[in-house]
């Protein structure tokens, strides 16, 4: 059972003196927290973005180039960052990025999982030979 939760807050106590030309919000980027970070399904990349460069951006000698002036190292040499195959024997499969079949408008790219031979299945899922499966929209496994 879930228990709801209530945060109120009083914008008109102060309980710290903060100087009236600080504003803004900070945001400091640590465990890949702004892709998800840990969290209850601890997987990194999960909205497949991780290589795509952003809108207005550029990428010049492995560094990620903003409009603003801001520049980030951009070394990503795995197609995939945090997602690699694990092929059992007697298996033949390979996963791509896919925007084909988008999960929403938020998420365009999905992880495409080509398996030509799974003899034992995948996981607990029952693979049949010339069905697609798409569990909730997010993973899709072409057999």
């Amino acid at each position: 059972m879930r228990k709801s939760v209530n945060v109120t807050i009083h914008a008109d106590k102060i309980r710290f003196p903060v100087s009236p030309t600080l504003y803004g919000l900070f945001f400091e980027e640590i465990s890949h927290a702004g892709d998800g970070g840990i969290y209850a399904e601890l997987i990194r990349n999960r909205s497949f973005e991780d290589t795509l460069v952003p809108d207005r951006c550029h990428v010049e000698n492995c560094k990620l180039h903003s409009p603003t002036g801001w520049v980030s190292p951009f070394e990503h040499t795995d197609p995939i960052p945090g997602w690699y195959t694990q092929i059992p024997e007697g298996c033949e499969a390979e996963i791509k990025l896919d925007d084909v079949l988008p999960l929403n408008e938020t998420n365009p790219i999905s992880l495409r999982v080509e398996a030509a031979s799974v003899p034992h299945g995948s996981w607990g899922i029952p693979v049949r030979s010339g069905e697609t499966y798409n569990r909730d929209r997010k993973l899709s496994i072409l057999i």
